[in-house]
């Protein structure tokens, strides 16, 4: 009579692939999870970088002068008229949730019809530390680091 070899697996082996799984998931896990923070702060800054392109092509199309008003007490955003403040061309906008403002300029970044700018640096934030820089210059360029 022949005998039939059995196929599978042992416990032990499967003991030792689990283990393997746990390991990996273990380093992994942490750096997800950095990833998904940086993710949403770029998120944040590519926001407040396309508002300030808004609101300079607000002020070349319209020949007029926009203000970009960053509130870092409610972290938004916002490109109002500076002489009909009351009546905002565009709605204000907020950071993906924790991220904030680090620093922003003690002026409101101001678009002059000609596209160039009172500008400054803008530091965004997120809660696990890491900071984004958006820099408004006198030309009106608007360039993240």
């Amino acid at each position: 009579m022949a005998r039939k070899s059995q196929s599978g697996f042992t416990i032990l082996e499967i003991a030792v692939v689990c283990v393997f799984a746990i390991i990996i998931l273990t380093i992994s896990v942490p750096k997800f999870q950095q990833f998904l923070d940086y993710y949403s702060l770029s998120s944040s800054a590519n926001l407040v970088a396309s508002e300030l392109s808004a609101g300079r092509a607000l002020a070349v199309s319209r020949n007029w002068i926009y203000d970009v008003n960053l509130d870092t007490s409610r972290s938004t955003i916002q490109i109002i008229d500076p002489n009909d403040p009351n009546n905002s061309p565009r709605t204000e906008k907020g950071l993906e949730s924790g991220d904030s403002f680090s620093s922003v300029p003690a002026s409101p970044i101001r678009f002059y019809s000609r596209g160039h700018a009172r500008g400054g640096t803008i530091v965004l934030v997120n809660e696990s530390g890491y900071t984004i820089s958006i820099i408004v210059s006198p030309s009106g360029k608007i360039e993240m680091s």
